[in-house]
């Protein structure tokens, strides 16, 4: 499986950019065969958190398997393969924004023109000159932010099902799927990220795709 990068670039994390929102680096990779496997039993590997959290990843993520056709089994029940999910809060992160801001100024002028007027004997001219604006100069900037990476890890292995010879484990498809965040709160995205991750899940993006995430979870 390919690694996704953790450390996310900047560009990540656009929610200052209208018509943007936070993005989401997604990787996914799949066996030819992995579409035939549509029965599992799903085992949780976190153990860092209390088991009512995990049990609310593991049901949403039942619901997205099963828009996808596959159907979740208890572990005695004769099934196709096994999904593992896992959840990771990253160490932070610091990112540096920078840039140039363009300042606006009078650049010159374009036209001008004159007119004047006569007092008695006296003759007095005033010229009009039309300026233009435009760019003058660029002000640099830099600040630095604090991130906290976020994400999960969904695979599916078969091992001795729907006529498999191997002894081995076999892994089916795999995904990954990192955010960065400014408080380390993945129930705060989870269900966003799995709604962005669901059109990936047992296909191969062949190679790290950055996508949107929904602005709020369905």
């Amino acid at each position: 499986m390919r690694t996704v990068v953790l450390a996310l670039c900047a560009t990540l994390w656009l929610s200052g950019c209208a018509g943007f929102g936070q993005m989401a680096a997604i990787d996914a990779i799949a066996a030819p065969d992995a579409g035939k496997y549509r029965t599992y039993n799903m085992v949780s590997e976190n153990k860092e958190i209390s088991d009512l959290e995990s049990r609310q990843y593991t049901d949403q993520l039942e619901t997205v398997l099963a828009s996808k056709g596959m159907t979740r089994v208890d572990e005695s029940d004769p099934h196709d393969m096994t999904v593992f999910l896992s959840t990771k809060v990253f160490e932070a992160k610091t990112v540096t924004h920078s840039g140039v801001i363009p300042q606006y100024g009078k650049t010159g002028y374009s036209s001008s023109y004159t007119y004047g007027s006569v007092y008695g004997n006296t003759y007095s001219a005033n010229t009009i000159y039309v300026p233009t604006y435009g760019v003058t100069g660029y002000t640099p900037y830099s600040r630095d932010e604090t991130v906290y990476p976020v994400g999960f890890r969904i695979k599916a292995t078969s091992k001795g099902h729907l006529g498999d010879t191997d002894k081995e484990e076999r892994e089916l498809w795999e995904i990954r799927v990192v955010t960065n965040t400014h408080n380390g709160d993945i129930r705060g995205v989870f269900q966003r990220l799995l709604q962005a991750a669901t059109p990936y899940i047992g296909q191969d993006t062949h190679g790290e795709k950055l996508v949107p995430l929904p602005f709020s979870a369905q």
